[in-house]
């Protein structure tokens, strides 16, 4: 891997893959498994869930694959999270000694794969056959502040100061790297019949809702009490305490944390200083203007849930 004097702690556990600043992944994902996605073989029966980091990975992950097993939730449970965690780009790390790639190919179809990979460094098969993509973006400053937390609760990172990565957040310094360049390379897809782009903030707000936008898109038919038992399952006081009997800790998590923290909408309110979001206000005008993002869409709704 490319080595830098740059990445010092609290980022020695990360590596600027081919040397790019703006490609920061965590060692974990391997630039071998990286570098092996280009041959990836995809199928048009496939499902994507492409998130940026800290964005609700979880949630949609679970709301798939209990759509995908018909709301029959005894068929997930039994699942550790080394089997559900199908970031393409992980592996081989420290207790997971096979990559995702590999496994993947032997799985029977359909495939549920996830990813925080930015458009550039997916399998190239992605975007010439019809796999089902499912972008699920969030308020960056969610993003960052749950980040923040990340750091302190996975081995796969270190903890850092706060004032620390909101600085790096906003000059693309952290983890697969910008959040707006993410969302708008993702957002390229849009008007394809196999993309559907789901806000954090709409999930959160109509959890039953985008569980039967998700399960229409994937061409699931779900009867009234097979939904009902995706969205009672997807709650996150449920999946919270589910993901507990599920996690190796020894693998994912240091002691006394949790795969999951709060999941609501708006909690960067609690932490942001006055010049922090300034540095912000600046950062998203700028950025959006350059992406030609519409950011509003991110402030208008406040859940009730």
């Amino acid at each position: 891997m490319p080595e830098t004097d740059d990445l010092t702690p609290p980022f020695e556990k990360t590596y600027y893959y081919d040397g790019r600043k703006d490609r920061l992944m965590v060692t974990a994902m391997h630039s071998d498994s990286i570098d092996a996605l280009k041959d990836f073989e995809v199928r048009d029966d496939d499902v994507y869930v492409v998130t940026y980091p800290k964005a609700g990975t979880t949630f949609i992950l679970e709301i798939v694959d209990a759509i995908m097993h018909r709301g029959n939730i005894d068929e997930i449970k039994g699942k550790k999270m080394t089997d559900k965690l199908n970031l393409i780009e992980i592996g081989p790390a420290p207790g997971i000694e096979i990559a995702t790639y590999k496994k993947l190919s032997t799985w029977k179809s359909p495939r549920q794969i996830q990813t925080h990979l930015p458009v550039d460094l997916m399998p190239p098969q992605v975007f010439t056959k019809k796999p089902r993509i499912i972008l699920v973006s969030r308020n960056p400053r969610d993003c960052c502040k749950s980040l923040h937390g990340w750091h302190a609760t996975t081995n796969f990172l270190e903890p850092c100061d706060w004032d620390y990565l909101v600085d790096r957040f906003v000059e693309g310094q952290v983890i697969f790297g910008c959040w707006f360049e993410h969302l708008a390379d993702w957002l390229k897809l849009s008007g394809r019949d196999n993309f559907l782009h789901l806000k954090y903030e709409d999930i959160k707000e109509d959890r039953q809702g985008a569980s039967e936008t998700v399960a229409k898109f994937l061409g699931y038919d779900l009867a009234p009490e097979e939904m009902k038992r995706v969205v009672e399952h997807t709650d996150f006081n449920n999946m919270k305490e589910y993901m507990k009997t599920v996690t190796e800790r020894e693998v994912f998590l240091r002691e006394n944390r949790h795969w999951q923290r709060k999941g609501i909408v708006g909690d960067w309110k609690s932490h942001f200083t006055v010049a922090q979001d300034e540095k912000f206000k600046e950062w998203e005008q700028r950025k959006c203007k350059e992406y030609g993002i519409d950011f509003t869409q991110y402030y208008t709704k406040t859940p009730n849930k």
